[in-house]
């Protein structure tokens, strides 16, 4: 069963763009993923049956391919925190209900 996730608003939205194609600002997604994640290792899921297990020093290398042109999720290891990314090129940081 999929966590019920709160995605908190900023402004009157919970998205946030970072760009999308030759617009895409790498080092503000690398900024909110350090500063969002305590822990030094993230799972990226993909889809249902393809995720990883990532350290944060390389976090812009294993989503660097997926950044705008397709959705997945950053995932704290203990499944309680997530930053969620659009391919249109925004993001949504929120945190399970327990």
């Amino acid at each position: 069963m999929k966590p019920l996730i709160v995605w908190p608003l900023l402004g009157d939205s919970e998205w946030e763009y970072f760009g999308a194609g030759y617009e895409t600002n790498k080092e503000k997604v690398k900024m909110i993923v350090d500063n969002y994640f305590t822990e030094n290792d993230v799972y990226i899921v993909l889809d249902r049956r393809n995720a990883i297990e990532c350290n944060k020093a390389n976090i812009e290398i294993e989503i660097d391919s997926s950044l705008g042109n397709q959705n997945f999720i950053i995932w704290n290891k203990s499944f309680t925190l997530a930053i969620e990314f659009d391919k249109i090129g925004v993001l949504r940081r929120g945190k399970t209900g327990h």
